[in-house]
C-alpha cells in the first residue's frame, strides 16, 4: 500500500510537467523570430559536435531552437522527439517546408491509425476521406501528432509556415497492409512551396 501511495505523487508530478511543456510549447509556437540568434548557436554547437549521421533530438518541441533544414545537410536521419507529439507535427512540416526548392510540391504523408485499435475495412466503407479521418480524430483515435486537421491549422496559422505554403490539399485516404495481420489507415497532405518570385 505504502508502494501505491508514493506512485501517485510521482504520477501526478508527471502529468504536471507534461502539462507545463504543453503549455510552454504553444506560447512559443510563434517565436520563431527572436529564437534566430540561440537557433544559429544551437545549431553551430550540435553540427561541431556531431560524430555520427543519426542526431536524435529530446524535447524538440516547436524546434524553434534549431534550424532543422542546416541539420539536414549534414544529417542522414533526425529523430524528434516530444512529450506534446502534436508540436514534433510542425517541427516535421517546418523542415518539410525548408527544404523544399520555392515552386516545389510537398507531401507529408503518415499513417494515423491501426487495424489493432480500429475496424479499418467497415470505417472505410462507411464513410471516405476527409470524414473518415474527422470521425477517427473526434473519437481520439488517430496516432499522437498526426491530425490532419491540426496540420493544416499549422500550415495555415503558424507564422513561419504560412508565408511560405499554399495550394494545401488533403488527399483521399487509404489502406496499406504492412504485415499479414496490421493494416494501418495512411492520408497525404499535399502542399506548394510558394514562389515568391511570381509576384506575390
Amino acid at each position: 500500500m505504502r508502494r501505491r501511495a508514493a506512485a501517485e505523487p510521482q504520477a501526478a508530478t508527471l502529468r504536471t510537467l507534461v502539462e507545463q511543456q504543453v503549455a510552454n510549447n504553444s506560447r512559443s509556437a510563434s517565436l520563431w523570430d527572436i529564437y534566430a540568434d540561440h537557433r544559429r548557436r544551437l545549431t553551430d554547437l550540435v553540427v561541431s559536435s556531431a560524430r555520427g549521421s543519426d542526431l536524435v533530438v529530446l524535447g524538440a518541441g516547436n524546434a524553434n531552437d534549431l534550424d532543422l533544414a542546416a541539420l539536414a545537410c549534414r544529417f542522414e536521419r533526425i529523430h524528434l522527439a516530444d512529450v506534446d507529439a502534436d508540436i514534433a507535427l510542425a517541427a516535421h512540416l517546418r523542415t518539410l517546408v525548408a527544404l523544399a526548392r520555392p515552386g516545389a510540391r510537398c507531401l507529408l504523408v503518415t499513417d494515423v491509425v491501426s487495424s489493432e485499435t480500429q475496424p479499418l475495412a467497415s470505417l472505410l466503407a462507411n464513410r471516405r476521406g476527409e470524414a473518415l479521418l474527422a470521425h477517427l480524430e473526434e473519437q481520439h483515435g488517430l496516432f499522437s501528432g498526426t491530425s490532419p486537421q491540426l496540420a493544416r491549422l499549422m500550415l495555415a496559422q503558424d507564422p513561419e509556415l504560412a508565408p511560405q505554403v499554399e495550394d494545401v490539399a488533403l488527399l483521399e485516404p487509404w489502406l496499406w497492409r504492412i504485415s499479414r495481420s496490421r493494416t494501418v489507415l495512411v492520408y497525404a497532405l499535399a502542399f506548394s512551396r510558394r514562389d515568391r518570385g511570381r509576384g506575390r
